[in-house]
């Protein structure tokens, strides 16, 4: 299970294991107020990742075919589709981080590390990896964050020459 509070605090965001439904829940009320549900399942073994927005508007959800989908809070509509690379084995593992970013922008970690433009839906950067970060397959975000601001990503790699990357 992957939980998130929203950046005000309102919201609780909650998604299970193999599945796409993530639950919506306001915090001071423990009220379920809807299901954010897109078709298929989640990664095999993985809850699917979750962020919201600094503004809170917005939730943003992994699904396993490399995807993003990022939804509109106060509507339950889904938005917009943000769709990686299909081409390569660790892009099946699907989408393990997702970080909203300054300026209207989005990080997702699979197969590689991806700087999304929300307003255009267009990948604006692409930071290759040598493999999966193994926090990805455990389903935890441990080696990578977003800075406060939104304006620096760091990703520590745990291949044979371990370092950060910012």
């Amino acid at each position: 299970t992957r939980m998130v509070f929203s950046p005000d605090g309102r919201l609780l965001a909650t998604g299970t294991y193999r599945s796409n439904t993530i639950k919506l829940w306001e915090t001071a009320t423990n009220r379920k107020l809807r299901d954010l549900s897109s078709s298929g399942q989640a990664a095999p073994g993985l809850a699917p990742a979750i962020a919201f927005s600094r503004d809170s508007r917005l939730v943003a959800t992994s699904a396993a075919d490399n995807t993003v989908k990022i939804w509109d809070v106060n509507s339950g509509r889904e938005i917009q589709t943000l769709t990686g690379s299909q081409a390569t084995i660790t892009a099946a593992i699907g989408v393990y981080f997702i970080g909203f970013a300054s300026d209207n922008r989005l990080v997702t970690v699979s197969d590689a590390a991806r700087v999304w433009d929300l307003n255009t839906g267009r990948e604006l950067r692409t930071l290759e990896l040598s493999g999966p970060a193994t926090t990805g397959f455990a389903g935890t975000d441990g080696g990578m964050a977003i800075s406060a601001d939104g304006t620096q990503f760091v990703l520590l790699t745990d291949d044979s020459d371990a370092h950060a990357r910012v």
